[in-house]
């Protein structure tokens, strides 16, 4: 059997685990919700397996097709008897239906453009060799010594002479790889990234799959086709960078949270859990992504008339495996020294590191309107048209999110040990992805959602004018009268 074919098969065991993943959670499985699950199934698979992996190699089982895969049906099992007790559900979403021949034209064109462009990046990440320094240094290294060893507890994870790999990032994409390597038998260091390739391929149909459900049909595959096209997301994956994976994660993440906040279904919330803690285990950022959707949602969820009690169990689900990684990690020894701790606690040094703060902010705003001009134009024009129709809440949500994730990268750079500088000219470019991403992936739920509430306002009849006051008899108007 090929390489091909045996890559196909594997992720399309990845389809299969997300499809029931899907079924799962309440999603209906009905005529008009088969494009959603459809689509949703490749990132949902993704996310899932790629976590699976990850808890592998952190409890010692290993890497390994058998492994994962029997990991993944236990847990299946044990999701299929909590289901049982307690159901989630789709709540007020329903399929869409009658968007016309125009609309299904449209929407048709978007999504064969979105196959083809998929087919191309499968391609391009196929054919690509590991020259960029991340790739070649630190994601591949990692997959390969998951494929060799299965675990995190050999020398590349706590060897000091690893340092410089960072041997403190988390491992679910080199986890992926390294099943890719099982599946074809070798470490292809040309076939490596294939599963970047998966992960950016998974976000534009899973992307469709769920705006379609709370806007146009054709709407949804157009901005789909739109988000997944940018050369940066490409460019990074096809380099073996791990941030366009991280993006696609944390942008279906926010979406998915922001479809439960509107429209009360449960089951996009666990959704938004797994795909929040599979970007948690991505890269470290993806923690300050997961971190900011949990106090979003905590700051806007009474004004949406949503329980905060759900909030609570989709921050513990979506941190449960980064928590385990960081167990994992501090046992595997100290790592490089990344943070600059007295720069938290000292006062001089705070004051010392201060001009850090403007430079790393200037610089990400800077990055984000350069490389993402219309998609930066796009989210503000969403938020304005759902202040003017008067959805504070919803504005709130993304403003809350964007903000947080701001605040807390720029954290990051200020607490860093290397020279700021440096610093900001390796990565400035690459950490706005998931923030412009995962704003921009949401804003057409905010123009839905306008122009939902301007329709309505339009249909509500006028009030009926008050009727003019009565004259008492015998006022002085009565008796001048002729």
């Amino acid at each position: 059997m090929s390489d091909a074919a045996r890559l196909i098969l594997l992720n399309g065991a990845f389809v299969a685990v997300g499809v029931a993943i899907l079924r799962l959670v309440g999603i209906p499985g009905g005529r008009g919700w088969w494009p959603t699950v459809a689509g949703l199934a490749p990132a949902v698979g993704l996310a899932a397996c790629g976590i699976a992996a990850a808890l592998s190699a952190m409890i010692g089982v290993g890497v390994g097709l058998v492994s994962t895969g029997a990991l993944v049906v236990a847990a299946l099992l044990v999701a299929a008897v909590v289901r049982r007790r307690r159901g989630l559900g789709v709540g007020s979403l329903a399929a869409p239906t009658g968007q016309g021949a125009v609309g299904r034209g449209l929407e048709l064109v978007a999504l064969v453009a979105l196959g083809v462009l998929s087919v191309s990046i499968a391609r391009l990440y196929a054919a690509t060799d590991l020259t960029q320094w991340d790739g070649w240094a630190m994601w591949a290294p990692k997959a390969h010594a998951l494929f060799v060893e299965g675990d995190v507890w050999g020398p590349v994870f706590r060897d000091p002479a690893y340092l410089m790999q960072h041997q403190e990032y988390p491992v679910l994409l080199p986890s992926l790889e390294a099943l890719s390597a099982d599946a074809i038998g070798r470490f292809d260091r040309t076939l490596i990234d294939i599963e970047s390739a998966a992960v950016l391929i998974g976000f534009g149909w899973g992307a469709w799959a769920l705006l379609r459900v709370v806007v146009a049909p054709w709407l949804a595959a157009g901005m789909a086709l739109g988000l997944t096209g940018s050369a940066q997301l490409i460019d990074n994956g096809a380099g073996s960078y791990a941030d366009s994976a991280l993006a696609s994660f944390a942008a279906l993440g926010l979406l998915c949270s922001f479809v439960w906040l509107s429209r009360g279904a449960p089951a996009m919330l666990a959704l938004s859990a797994l795909f929040l803690g599979a970007a948690a285990s991505t890269k470290a950022e993806g923690l300050v992504f997961a971190v900011a959707a949990i106090v979003a949602l905590l700051a806007t969820a009474r004004g949406f008339g949503r329980s905060l009690r759900p909030v609570a169990w989709f921050a513990t689900a979506a941190l449960v495996v980064p928590a385990t990684w960081a167990v994992v990690d501090r046992l595997n020894g100290p790592g490089a020294k990344n943070v600059d701790r007295a720069a938290l606690i000292d006062p001089g040094t705070m004051a010392d590191a201060a001009g850090r703060v403007p430079d790393a902010a200037w610089r990400l705003l800077s990055e984000g309107w350069d490389g993402w001009t219309l998609a930066c134009v796009l989210v503000a024009a969403a938020v304005a048209a759902a202040c003017l129709a008067r959805l504070w809440w919803h504005a709130a949500f993304v403003v809350l999110w964007g903000g947080a994730a701001f605040v807390g990268l720029v954290g990051v750079y200020y607490a860093s040990v290397s020279p700021i500088d440096w610093l900001l000219g390796t990565s400035a470019d690459r950490v706005v992805f998931s923030v412009v991403l995962g704003l921009a992936t949401c804003a057409p739920v905010l123009v839905g959602a306008a122009w939902e509430a301007m329709v309505v306002q339009a249909e509500e009849p006028a009030p009926a004018p008050a009727p003019a006051p009565l004259r008492p008899h015998g006022s002085t108007a009565s008796r001048i009268a002729p």
